[in-house]
């Protein structure tokens, strides 16, 4: 009779297994940034094309307003120019750090985005 031999694949070690686990896991967090980032970045230029909008709108406003009424007209100015520098600076941010504080720079982008639409919305057209 003849010998059996049995072979068997070699089992992979715990600590192969769980480096594949956190492969799969870092790919999927990066998949993950990439689809919040490009949102979150659309999102940002949305907001600037309508701050640049609304900027444009007051300055035509302001050659044409009354004296009284120039001063109101041009803080609202300012103020929506503001909030464009915080969101270029923010978007120069996004390139440079935004992996080691997602959920943070998020949470800014977030309050910022917020804080623009109501100065839009706020400032008397």
């Amino acid at each position: 009779m003849g010998t059996l031999f049995f072979t068997s694949c070699k089992e992979k070690s715990k600590s192969e297994i769980a480096k594949e686990k956190i492969e799969e896991a870092a790919g999927a967090v990066g998949d993950l940034f990439k689809e919040e980032s490009k949102g979150l970045k659309k999102e940002m230029g949305k907001a600037r094309e309508e701050l640049n909008k609304k900027i444009s709108d007051l300055k035509t406003k302001l050659k044409d307003a009354p004296e009284d009424n120039r001063s109101d007209i041009q803080k609202g100015i300012d103020r929506l120019e503001v909030q464009r520098d915080k969101l270029d600076a923010s978007l120069d941010k996004m390139g440079k750090n935004i992996k080691e504080d997602w959920k943070g720079f998020r949470s800014n982008i977030q309050t910022t985005l917020k804080e623009i639409r109501q100065d839009i919305n706020s400032i008397n057209n």
